[in-house]
């Protein structure tokens, strides 16, 4: 989740046979929702956020998932609401100096569902 509005993701996931058509936002176990630990009494966390999309936007220089620009935008029908299940993802900031100047001929990863 990188705004309220948008979810960053790979754009290998979006195929013509594969849609996005839905992001679910604030789910850790499948089972509850809310999600409660077994056994507690009184439970007052979120309910998970099931999002309509609205539309994804493939990088236009995506051409396989073995290549570059495997990524994509998700632009949600409605908004998201934070809470202590949903957060933003977050990047470094520049004062931390994170060097990946020249990203080309670099490994990185990125992990997530």
């Amino acid at each position: 989740l990188i705004n309220t509005w948008y979810v960053l993701t790979a754009a290998h996931c979006h195929t013509e046979k594969t849609k996005i058509v839905e992001v679910v936002l604030g789910e850790w176990d499948v089972l509850t929702d809310p999600d409660c630990p077994i056994g507690e009494g009184g439970c007052d966390n979120p309910r998970v956020q099931r999002k309509e999309v609205e539309d994804v936007i493939v990088h236009r220089g995506y051409v396989n998932k073995t290549g570059p620009n495997d990524i994509a935008l998700i632009k949600m029908k409605t908004e998201v609401l934070l809470n202590a299940f949903v957060q933003f993802g977050c990047l470094p900031l520049p004062e931390y100096k994170f060097q990946f100047h020249n990203p080309e001929f670099r490994d990185a990863t990125v992990v997530g569902w």
